[in-house]
């Protein structure tokens, strides 16, 4: 196994252990308002900033099949959360998960497109 399998197995470990840990929220006991743009921030930055991590190691896999590979992994973990104490699947949280991976996505091909330029 070379360091691009390992570093990809970190990146899925860590997120296995972000989206699984029990949750406690000293904050939410001080401000009890939900706050989307928040939970967004965490979720689509997350999987924004991991996607563009696999993009750039350059596994010798299709890249569709990673786009897909990653989000199916996040709904996967979304739904294992039952078992975590204290968290339940949320789909909004699929969706900001999916909006983060589609924005590396653009933007990782975008800048691909311009230094072709």
């Amino acid at each position: 196994m070379n360091y691009k399998r390992y570093f990809l197995l970190a990146i899925i470990l860590i997120t296995a252990l972000v989206c699984l840990w029990p949750i406690y929220r000293p904050l939410d006991e001080i401000n009890k308002a939900y706050r989307w743009y928040f939970d967004f921030l965490k979720h689509a930055g997350y999987y924004f900033v991991a996607m563009m991590l696999i993009f750039n190691i350059h596994l010798k896999i299709n890249r569709l099949w990673q786009i897909l590979g990653f989000f199916i992994l996040s709904v996967l973990f979304e739904f294992l959360q039952v078992f975590s104490h204290n968290r339940t699947v949320d789909f909004l949280d699929i969706l900001y998960n999916l909006i983060g991976i589609m924005l590396a996505v653009i933007l990782y091909y975008l800048f691909k497109f311009i230094k072709k330029l």
